[in-house]
């Protein structure tokens, strides 16, 4: 077990290594120049010299690429163009109002998509199974800034209930939930739509196996074989889409946070590519890089905890 996870930890590094390396050469080699956004179109060219000196800019790719990875191997991950504020600094005060987006949205996905899917299970091929199979697919196929739009329109602008921009007052609990309810539905519902899909076709799978006949046969309530028996097993496949949305949702919240004007990471990334701040882009998306493969690691404690049968030498 413990060889297994030093590996992990040990493939992380390399993907995260792998991540920053490329998102380096992706932005060095698209056009546009941060210095000219900076200084204006009316910058003299010895302004620009200056600065592209200052920033560093005016190095080889190859002299800027190590300087790059040996001030992330110190734990320093420059400063933003835009704010003149150490990019962790940025992303550690924004990381936040993206996580609990992230985690909302989640959370909102588990408690409407796993009902639905195992009351669809339940009920096969009935009207009940028919309806929620249909909801799921229109879930799954509306684009989320077009249901953030309609519920802005709807719930913030007609009925006036929920806020429809903006994250809230940090110290205020109330406010911080009332702004989420709108970002989080609207992107939650496509994540619901999947794990409701994912659920009705694992329980079907798990509901016909021998032991589950077996369970039944010997009296055992039905509320015991479905959450003892069906639902523990059928959970493997599940809290491995419930995870990787987790992660989607993290780095794919740059369209809900653009839509709700939440100032998150993704938000963030939007200003820092059009002001081509390559400390603040590079920063954000090894953020939401090693998010992403944290939960994997994750993952593999919980399928040893749903299956005990699963050990790693």
């Amino acid at each position: 077990m413990l060889r297994h996870f030093l590996r992990q930890l040990w493939l992380m590094a390399i993907t995260l290594f792998g991540v920053v390396t490329l998102v380096f050469l992706v932005l060095r080699l698209t056009p546009g120049d941060p210095v000219r956004l900076m200084l204006g179109d009316y910058a003299t060219p010895e302004a620009v010299a200056e600065l592209r000196r200052q920033l560093g800019l005016d190095r080889s790719i190859g002299e800027a690429y190590v300087t790059f990875i040996a001030s992330y191997a110190r734990g320093d991950f420059g400063t933003s163009l835009m704010t003149k504020r150490p990019v962790l600094d940025e992303v550690l005060l924004r990381g936040p109002y993206t996580l609990h987006l992230a985690f909302a949205a989640m959370l909102f996905s588990i408690v409407v998509g796993l009902p639905l899917g195992m009351l669809a299970a339940l009920k096969r091929n009935s009207p009940a199974d028919l309806a929620t199979m249909a909801l799921a697919t229109l879930g799954a196929a509306t684009p989320v800034f077009f249901l953030g739009l309609v519920f802005i329109l709807v719930f913030a602008v007609r009925l006036k209930l929920l806020p429809a921009i903006g994250a809230g007052d940090v110290t205020n609990p109330g406010s911080l939930i009332q702004h989420l309810i709108l970002p989080a539905t609207a992107v939650g519902a496509a994540t619901a739509a999947l794990v409701a899909r994912m659920t009705r076709s694992s329980m079907l799978e798990v509901l016909g196996q021998d032991y589950i006949r077996t369970a039944r046969a010997k009296g055992l309530h039905s509320r015991a074989v479905l959450w003892r028996h069906a639902m523990k097993n059928a959970g493997i496949p599940l809290a491995t889409v419930i995870a990787l949305n987790l992660g989607y949702l993290v780095g794919g919240a740059v369209v809900t946070e653009t839509v709700f004007a939440r100032p998150g990471l993704g938000k963030l990334l939007v200003d820092a590519i059009g002001a081509r701040d390559y400390p603040t882009v590079q920063g954000v998306t090894f953020f939401v890089a090693a998010v992403f493969i944290l939960l994997n690691v994750v993952m593999d404690l919980v399928y040893v905890w749903l299956d005990p049968r699963i050990r790693y030498e």
